[in-house]
């Protein structure tokens, strides 16, 4: 075995901790321990985490959500929702964005932010994305079959469908099967995706634009945004953070940002 002294190796320790309670059994502090340090790595915001008791009841919801997740697909539970957008020259709503919504029969209306990030740190967001697209799709189709004008809808991916080289494929053969005209159709990627994957990005986006889909990036300006990224990106819609919306701090920047942004 060699080893060479030239190589440095930085060794980062993540750590659960939870004082010691007399009487309690070492499997169940030890289960705590690992608990609070599941915490860490999810978060990431620090080396070490103190066990608390919400930590229980945060498991206990997302196994929750995990056990009823796929048959909540199945029952099509998870309900789409049209945020319109509106031209602010026409007042002319020209598209809308498909948002999601869990109705859970027992506990009512769940919000995407209890149960997206659960979906995608476990994957089945992969499958709730085309199941919106899907639903998406079937709306168009009804609109153009009742002779009605129809809008180009945006539907929200996630990260982990860059990874899948036949993300554009499958796009494709669902918007096939209810024949809708590519340009009505537009795929939202956020912005935290971009920095990690810009060659697949990339690549996708050129799969899109040659079957004459459009691609959106959203969040734009809630990460470490680069100029380089809308320069070698060529997206069609760039949706800046709400951030630059808020009135707190200099709003007048915001705005000379969001103006020379847009020209």
């Amino acid at each position: 075995c060699y080893a060479s002294t030239d190589l440095n190796y930085e060794i980062i320790t993540n750590c659960g901790i939870f004082p010691v309670e007399r009487g309690l059994p070492f499997y169940l502090m030890l289960d705590r321990v690992n608990l609070a340090c599941s915490e860490v790595k999810k978060n990431k915001s620090a080396n070490f985490a103190f066990y608390r008791d919400f930590s229980i009841k945060q498991i206990l919801t997302e196994k929750s959500i995990e056990n009823g997740m796929r048959e909540a697909l199945a029952n099509e539970q998870f309900k789409i929702y049209f945020q319109p957008k509106v031209n602010l020259n026409t007042l002319k709503m020209e598209g809308a964005e498909i948002l999601v919504r869990w109705q859970h029969p027992a506990k009512g209306m769940i919000m995407p932010d209890v149960f997206i990030p659960i979906f995608e740190s476990n994957g089945f967001i992969l499958d709730l994305d085309m199941f919106m697209l899907a639903n998406a799709a079937k709306e168009l189709r009804a609109c153009i079959d009742e002779g009605l004008e129809p809008v180009h809808l945006a539907i929200n991916f996630s990260r982990l469908h860059i990874n899948n080289p036949k993300f554009c494929e499958e796009f494709k053969q669902t918007a096939d099967f209810y024949k809708i005209p590519p340009n009505l159709l537009e795929a939202e990627i956020t912005e935290s995706t971009l920095l990690d994957n810009l060659d697949k990005m990339e690549e996708v986006i050129k799969q899109f634009h040659n079957e004459g889909y459009l691609i959106a990036i959203d969040d734009f300006g809630a990460g470490y945004s680069s100029l380089n990224v809308m320069k070698s990106l060529h997206f069609d819609t760039l949706k800046m953070d709400k951030e630059f919306l808020k009135t707190q701090g200099d709003p007048q920047r915001a705005k000379d940002i969001i103006a020379g942004t847009v020209k």
